[in-house]
């Protein structure tokens, strides 16, 4: 009775394994990997690989040699991606569509100084002033800068004509470094994910100052994608 009672385990873990953990192979003649055609007359071969709710697809060269590899769950991507060019793209964080910390901890950063009002007092209890800004590296067009030549388009959603700004709300710590960095308006998953990639690159030379001391910042950037 115990021998077939184990027998029937070992047989539904490795049904469970398989179910968990499937792969297809397709060979294609194209670059843009729509063509099939048959293993001795591929010029790719693409591999997919299903685990839990994670798929994952590398693009191949008959050699062997990589060409890309992309992870999604559902529409996010997810993992390590390796682009075609050799680039590997983190996005091993979580998507967030808000904040994940007490953000009164982290004033706003306002347009206007409080020193350009001088009918405001520093003891106004009822705002938050940020006296300083924080500053990066050359100032906004540099960060501006470096936003769009950081930004890789996901492939697929070119294929689905994904454009638009994905704005994205963060906190400038007082080392410069960001946190809490999550998407506030949204356009898709590919986008948003990519757009938060970015952001989470960034590292401020300053950081805001308030009374003289650094205090963290929270901030709002557009990251904007267009195919034109």
């Amino acid at each position: 009775m115990m021998k077939t009672i184990y027998k029937l385990c070992t047989v539904l873990f490795l049904l469970t394994t398989v179910a968990k953990a499937q792969t297809t192979v397709r060979y294609y003649k194209d670059e843009a990997i729509t063509k099939e055609t048959t293993e001795s007359k591929a010029k790719f071969i693409g591999t997919t690989t299903t685990d839990g709710d994670v798929v994952t697809t590398a693009v191949t060269y008959p050699s062997g040699t990589l060409r890309y590899k992309e992870s999604y769950r559902g529409d996010e991507p997810v993992g390590i991606w390796t682009l075609a060019s050799g680039e590997q793209l983190d996005y091993t964080f979580p998507l967030h569509y808000q904040s994940q910390i007490i953000k009164e901890e982290a004033p706003k950063a306002e347009p206007s100084k409080v020193a350009e009002d001088k009918t405001q007092s520093h003891n106004d209890s009822s705002k938050q002033f940020i006296e300083s800004l924080p500053l990066y590296e050359g100032g906004e067009p540099e960060m501006i800068k470096f936003i769009a030549n950081n930004v890789r388009y996901p492939r697929i959603a070119i294929e689905k004509n994904l454009t638009g700004a994905v704005y994205i709300s963060f906190i400038i710590e007082k080392d410069g470094s960001v946190s809490d960095v999550y998407c506030v308006k949204k356009i898709h998953p590919l986008l948003d994910k990519e757009a938060i990639r970015i952001i989470r690159m960034l590292q401020f030379k300053e950081p805001g100052y308030q009374n003289g001391k650094p205090v963290r910042v929270t901030m709002n950037i557009p990251v904007r994608f267009s195919l034109r």
